[in-house]
């Protein structure tokens, strides 16, 4: 009895384990946002920061854990059981009976090759997802690079527009001091300089607070000041393409329908395994028996018997779950073929606006502006049409950097959606 029951002692400790705590990597030097960053740099540190990259490391890990345990076989059972006791003026003594018996329920061995094909796709589809969010996330950092981009150039703007406000009241002070304007022309060249100021300082509060949004995105603890070496998002080789032809070509690299497709794949193994008799198999046992010094043989089988449950909910509502898979591939291809139309309709639009309208006003009103000189320095003109002329100049800039600004957005959904940002 002794031994046996070590036995059993031993069997658990091997079940034991410690508990590891993680360690998490620190965030990134503050002196890297001094350095250069590309659009690409910014990308892989915030892939690469600490709650972003363990986060997806242990939804990765805990699939793969899921992966492991479907393809192990399933452990034995182990039973001791002692017989015949006597009971002290109840029952007289009579030799105990001691037996040790290895059981095995056939029904997870049987089922252990379907579990682990849905635990591979349920893999392949986590696998999918992590990827759909790496992208997404690349999408997002890589537009706020833009919007930190445009929000600079924007103050630039605001400051040669002040400079211009700045000189327009000063000459129509002397113009007024001189007799030659009215006193309501100053106060509206110091409402204009004023406007001015305000949106210069409104443009400059949202520069820094983009880039404090960018350097948290990246990784970073603390408001940095970031050197970004790029300017906004080129042109795409695919953004050329007709639609039919972006549409084959998210459809073959899409990680969000690959997803939907794996989830689907892992629903109908387990609607198989549902639909399968594996677990009315009976759990086998046997081993040995020992009685007065003798060693004897013994085994077992039970079974359920599927008088009253046949196991129609499970199949019931496994065919239920792959219905919703089927569905959710079908949404997600119609999701896919939506965001790249209108990713598609996005860049065309946005590329008309900026060569058709924007530049082409920018090019009207820097003509407009070098004529207007001409006459001035020919007394032609006054000096203070030379101002507003410059300043329709500049704003004419601001409305060019605009319009790259919403092109550059439209160029990173279109990569986004067509799998390769």
């Amino acid at each position: 009895m002794r031994r046996e029951c070590a036995a059993i002692v031993f069997v658990l400790l091997a079940g034991c384990a410690s508990v590891k705590e993680p360690v998490l990597p620190p965030p990134p030097a503050p002196e890297l946002a001094a350095q250069p960053l590309t659009r690409a740099r910014c990308v892989e540190l915030a892939l690469e920061s600490v709650p972003n990259a363990a986060t997806w490391r242990a939804r990765l890990e805990r699939a793969q854990a899921a992966l492991a345990g479907a393809k192990r076989l399933p452990n034995p059972s182990l039973a001791l059981n002692f017989e015949d006791f006597g009971i002290p003026g109840i029952a007289s003594s009579a030799p105990v009976q001691t037996t040790l018996m290895l059981g095995e329920a056939l029904a997870d061995v049987a089922s252990r090759k379907r579990r682990t094909r849905a635990a591979e796709h349920e893999l392949a589809a986590e696998e999918a997802r992590l990827v759909a969010e790496r992208d997404q996330l690349a999408a997002e950092v890589s537009a706020a690079y833009d919007e930190l981009v445009a929000a600079r150039a924007r103050v630039e703007i605001d400051a040669e527009l002040t400079q211009i406000a700045q000189t327009q009241q000063t000459a129509v002070a002397r113009f007024v001091e001189v007799g030659e304007s009215p006193r309501l022309e100053l106060e509206k060249a110091q409402a204009e300089l004023l406007d001015a100021q305000m949106q210069a300082a409104r443009d400059e509060s949202a520069a820094r607070a983009r880039e404090i949004e960018l350097a948290f995105a990246l990784g970073f603890e603390r408001p940095l000041s970031l050197a970004l070496s790029e300017e906004l998002t080129p042109a795409l080789a695919q953004e050329h393409e007709g639609l039919e032809a972006q549409l084959e070509r998210a459809t073959q690299r899409s990680p969000a329908l690959g997803a939907a497709k794996e989830d689907y794949e892992a629903a109908l193994e387990r609607a198989h395994l549902a639909a399968s008799g594996v677990r009315f198999l009976p759990t086998v046992r046997a081993g040995p028996r020992t009685v007065g010094g003798d060693t004897l043989a013994v085994a077992e089988i039970e079974t359920e018997l599927p008088l009253f449950d046949q196991r129609q909910s499970e199949r019931s509502a496994a065919s239920a779950e792959l219905l919703a898979a089927a569905a959710a591939v079908r949404a997600a291809a119609h999701e896919l073929a939506r965001s790249v139309s209108i990713a598609s309709a996005a860049i065309t639009a946005a590329r008309t606006r900026l060569e058709e309208q924007a530049q082409p006003l920018a090019e009207q009103r820097a003509s407009i502006r070098a004529r207007t000189q001409q006459q001035f320095e020919a007394g032609e003109a006054s000096y203070l049409e030379l101002v507003n002329a410059r300043r329709d100049e500049v704003q004419a800039r601001a409305g060019v950097l605009e319009a790259q600004l919403e092109l550059a957005h439209a160029r990173t959904e279109l990569a986004r959606v067509l799998g390769n940002p």
